[in-house]
């Protein structure tokens, strides 16, 4: 069985995806896909469970989104009755951590992983700092 996204525009256009995703950039096709999969989510967590968690983890989370549609899908996905586990590549953190409770910052060195909880923009770089201290240190 195949299937296909219908997606209408601002103006009533009418469009497939499997066409546009042909023609269209990266960010372009993300867009309806990010829809589809989080209404799945939300569709699945309420219809039948009402006791579930909601949550929903997803790995380089809007890679070629540029700032804007990476905002407009962010701001949709907080409005939805979901928790999200997003991860992404430190270029994109600083967009996904105003839209998040928490943030945490993963650095790995071989087999070995360290996580550092930033609360603000700036703790990003010192986070950054502390995993190169223990880096040298031997800590991890």
């Amino acid at each position: 069985m195949d299937y296909d996204i219908k997606i209408t525009n601002q103006f009533g256009e009418s469009m497939l995806y499997s066409k546009v995703f042909r023609e269209k950039s990266g960010g372009e096709t993300q867009v309806p896909f990010y829809v589809a999969i989080i209404a799945s989510f939300v569709r699945i967590y309420t219809q039948n469970n009402k006791s579930a968690i909601g949550l929903v983890m997803l790995d380089e989370v809007f890679d070629k989104m540029d700032t804007a549609r990476m905002r407009s899908m962010l701001n949709f996905m907080t409005s939805m009755p979901l928790q999200f586990i997003l991860a992404c590549p430190p270029q994109r953190m600083n967009i996904l951590q105003d839209f998040m409770d928490t943030t945490l910052v993963v650095f790995r060195k071989g087999t070995k992983s360290q996580v550092i909880p930033v609360s603000k923009k700036e703790d990003v770089e010192e986070a950054r700092a502390q995993a190169s201290v223990a880096s040298e240190q031997g800590e991890f």
